[in-house]
């Protein structure tokens, strides 16, 4: 996608106001989630640097960036748990960084045993299952140190890991080493802060802070809408982690009297929240903003009216859900109202999932995180355990009972639910969901226990409700799907990889707490400093990071496998350089055959470089330019790509994907360009450049490899059309328009054409 992402961010960078032009789609505003985009705009503009360049930039600067928010946060879980802050919790945080952005899926270790057994010459145990692959890897590797060479590594394979399925599988180390400066990348910065600021709402909940809980509250309806504007696709997530944190915030505040006016202030919310609900209802109202702020409003009034009927201390958390909820909704349509205004999604809402995922390519993607959550549950059950014994004998006196759950309850609750709901979730939908489920349960059943405490830990709080979401998430995808998707392409890729970011910030501080729970002989938080989980040693303690860094090595195969041969993908091997345009100067060829008994074609790029150089040098505002439109993923569109000057029509699936509703517009605009270079007469070209307030003409490799010579003939014979700049290969005409509406007025008008 780096054609559009370019396009997109050159194009915002030429804008005098949002939204900005849309490169691909002349006279029109972008209709796109391009926050992550403007963000880069702005400090590309102010410190004057290319679009090229930028670009570049920004991919590192939001790799910075999500590492910054990932260790800041499992640090901060740690740092919560342990009561102090220490080498534990750097270590965690820097777990953190790499389970989230330094390893792959362990499809890579499936592609290397392909990789060896191909040049295996060892037979004994062929066939067998676990002995065959074993001997496969040996008889592979010895051929391989022996001086085979072994097959190229499929570098792309792993993030299309579900067998027989349309799905994009990416990953954080994928993502920015193929390098897309696309919205998926971007958002992740603002997961991870989302997080950050649920934790931090958390924090403040519970010591009772209510002005920084409000302000944090505000903070996240900031943080939701800069999710919402720059990958709407996270939306659902960050507003789960901010409405979680809010009411698990008021679950942990400390109890409080209801004072005087508690009852008057319910009151007055439910009244004001019903009727606007109820006026609503009578006015019809139907989407947009109106539709939103009614349901919030009337959510809200239920809110009220329930702690109107409330007795206790319930009554005042009640309220503060309500008010927190309320400035959180506030600031997030303040802040998001001017991108909704001019944003228009189709056909949304969900379906039946279109396909469903293998069981072994669900654990070769999620193995490693699985494993992490399963520990961390059992290492919950044995601390809960040991709390009960050591509390047999202590009986809290503020509540007449003993002080902790009692660890066989939770277990055996959670094994006898996860038995039932396994066998009905894998009859009714797939395996893969009745994992999700039970994970996401038993997690459920985790944080909801850790509450029960006297002083709960907020940090296993945290971890059991990301690793909750983060199981609902990646198992959901096999139960619906996004309307307006090819199969389930994009929900599997844009909740698989929220799913992930979730696992990883979660599966990095649960590392640490499985290791303090496994190296402490009593209960949770004894023998330890606060530093790490024991000064002692302790054989399980020991196992369990050995099978934590066995789970990293095999994670690490991709990066190792992968990246070399990825970055040597590559039209030609070029110096090092931030100029994402450097490719062009080595005079990169692409071939093409276009139609099934067309003669191959070669294509030289940089023959366009001197009118892209000339149109970036010369051309000032966003005036429309014409040039060839055709397939996606191809050299189409390239002047408007690399200059952001909107032309009539670029990527024809992309701008349909963004404006469903209007079909037949890019239709037409399609029609009327390719007919404009192919058969176009002096009549027609001037309806054409006067409809679509064409500034400059362009005839370079695509149009001749498309175009007519009898149709560029006419072009360079009108009147209306002048020679700005001409190379050997190429000419970009200059529109007179005085010219132009002498001739002859239009035959239709401009939205008719």
């Amino acid at each position: 996608e780096k054609p559009m992402e370019l396009a997109y961010l050159t194009a915002i960078g030429r804008s005098e106001g949002l939204p900005a032009v849309d490169p691909w789609f002349g006279g029109g505003a972008m209709n796109y989630y391009y926050l992550g985009w403007y963000l880069l705009t702005v400090p590309m503009r102010a410190l004057r640097i290319l679009p090229e360049v930028a670009f570049q930039l920004g991919v590192a600067t939001y790799a910075a960036l999500t590492a910054t928010t990932a260790f800041s946060l499992v640090h901060n879980l740690v740092a919560v748990s342990a009561r102090r802050r220490g080498r534990g919790g750097v270590v965690a945080g820097v777990l953190g960084v790499v389970l989230l952005m330094g390893i792959g899926n362990l499809h890579a270790v499936r592609l290397q045993l392909d990789r060896l057994e191909a040049v295996n010459t060892w037979r004994t145990g062929s066939g067998v299952p676990v002995l065959g692959t074993v001997v496969g890897a040996v008889g592979g590797t010895w051929a391989w140190i022996t001086g085979t060479p072994l097959p190229r590594f499929d570098w792309w394979a792993p993030s299309r890991v579900n067998t027989g399925t349309f799905d994009i599988t990416e990953f954080p180390y994928f993502t920015f080493l193929f390098g897309d400066l696309h919205p998926h990348m971007m958002g992740m910065v603002f997961i991870g802060l989302a997080a950050s600021s649920a934790l931090a709402l958390l924090l403040a909940s519970r010591a009772g802070d209510r002005r920084r809980g409000a302000l944090l509250a505000v903070l996240l309806g900031v943080v939701t809408a800069l999710a919402r504007m720059v990958n709407t696709w996270d939306l659902p997530a960050v507003a789960i982690l901010a409405g979680g944190a809010i009411v698990l915030g008021q679950v942990l505040a400390p109890a409080r009297t209801a004072r005087r006016h508690t009852t008057a202030l319910a009151a007055l919310g439910t009244a004001a929240g019903l009727a606007v609900g109820a006026g609503a209802v009578g006015a019809s109202t139907e989407g947009g903003l109106g539709s939103t702020i009614v349901t919030a409003a009337g959510a809200l009034g239920v809110l009220c009216l329930l702690a109107l009927v409330w007795s206790g201390p319930g009554q005042d958390r009640i309220l503060q859900v309500a008010g927190q909820a309320g400035l959180l909704g506030a600031s997030h349509l303040i802040v998001s109202q001017p991108f909704v205004r001019s944003n228009e999604a189709y056909d949304t809402g969900i379906g039946s999932a279109a396909d469903t995922t293998p069981l072994d390519d669900y654990a070769a993607h999620w193995g490693i995180f699985v494993m992490i959550a399963a520990a961390f549950a059992v290492a919950m059950a044995l601390d809960a355990r040991r709390r009960t014994i050591a509390a047999r004998t202590t009986v809290s006196p503020a509540h007449g009972r003993a002080s902790e759950p009692s660890g066989v309850l939770l277990v055996g609750g959670t094994v006898a639910l996860a038995v039932g709901i396994v066998g009905l979730a894998t009859t009714l939908v797939t395996a893969v969901f009745a994992i999700g489920v039970v994970g996401a349960l038993t997690m459920s059943v985790i944080g909801a226990a850790e509450l029960r405490r006297d002083d709960p830990d907020i940090g296993r709080v945290m971890i059991a409700g990301m690793f909750a979401l983060a199981f609902a998430v990646s198992s959901g995808v096999d139960l619906v799907t996004l309307e307006n998707d090819i199969s389930r392409m994009n929900t599997v890729f844009k909740f698989w990889l929220q799913a992930w970011q979730l696992f990883a910030l979660a599966g990095a501080a649960a590392v640490w707490h499985v290791a303090r729970v496994l190296g402490s002989g009593s209960a949770a938080g004894s023998g330890t400093d606060g530093n790490g989980p024991s000064r002692g040693r302790s054989p399980a303690r020991d196992i369990w990071l050995g099978v934590v860094a066995i789970a990293l090595i095999a994670g690490l195969a991709y990066p190792v496998l992968a990246t070399r041969t990825r970055l040597e993908t590559r039209f030609a091997a070029l110096p090092v350089t931030l100029d994402g345009l450097a490719y062009l100067d080595a005079d990169p060829v692409i071939l093409r055959r276009d139609g099934d008994t067309a003669p191959e074609v070669t294509i030289h790029l940089a023959d366009d470089l001197p009118l892209i150089d000339w149109l970036r040098d010369n051309v000032r505002g966003t005036p429309t330019i014409a040039e060839w439109t055709g397939a996606a993923y191809d050299w189409n569109a390239r002047m408007a790509i690399h200059t952001g000057l909107p032309g009539v029509l670029g990527w024809e699936w992309h701008q349909r994907q963004q404006r469903w509703a209007f079909q037949w517009m890019i239709d037409e605009r399609r029609d009327a360009t390719q007919r404009f270079y192919t058969a176009a007469d002096d009549a027609e070209i001037t309806r054409y450049l006067q409809a679509f307030e064409v500034a400059y003409v362009i005839v370079g490799t695509q149009e001749h490899r498309f175009g007519t010579p009898e149709a560029l003939a006419r072009l360079a014979a009108h009147p209306a059309l002048e020679s700005a700049f001409a190379t050997d290969t190429g000419v970009i005409y200059r529109v007179d328009r005085d010219a132009l509406w002498s001739l002859q007025p239009p035959s239709a008008s401009p939205a008719d054409a």
